[in-house]
């Protein structure tokens, strides 16, 4: 039986790897395998977190509406602002996460210029890299092997 998360971060990983090769950052997939699987679960708890808010926001209970909404991003941008905020202060009180649990300093609070990104777990998944990677620099740590 093949693990649904395992198999996300798989088809993710290379995303990831792209995304920070982009910034110069050329790792080792397999070497920092942990570290990334950790990144990528951060970012689709973000990404879950954000979604639950705008379907709490819309008040749309089918799922099939849901997820058209998602798809097309049809939520005002009130709505998406509010998501973003509540995902990112909920993310700064959780105890144990990874990025608590590294240091404790928020995350960044700045909202995207285009709103409609926080409905792509891409993006939050970019958010976490970045964040960590700003984390590890403010520490003087390797962010990755």
């Amino acid at each position: 039986m093949e693990n649904p998360e395992l198999a996300a971060f798989e088809s993710d990983a290379f995303e990831m790897l792209s995304y920070l090769a982009l910034k110069g950052i050329f790792i080792d997939g397999e070497t920092n395998k942990d570290v990334l699987f950790d990144m990528h679960k951060l970012g689709q708890k973000l990404f879950n977190t954000a979604v639950d808010a705008l379907e709490k926001d819309s008040g749309v209970t089918d799922y099939a509406v849901a997820s058209q909404m998602l798809v097309d991003v049809a939520y005002s941008e009130e709505s998406l602002r509010n998501a973003f905020y509540n995902t990112v202060h909920d993310s700064q009180l959780e105890e144990g996460s990874l990025l608590a649990r590294k240091a404790q300093i928020n995350f960044s609070t700045k909202a995207p210029d285009d709103l409609k990104a926080i409905c792509d777990p891409q993006w939050w998944t970019f958010r976490v890299l970045d964040w960590w990677m700003r984390i590890n620099e403010l520490y003087k740590t390797p962010a990755f092997e």
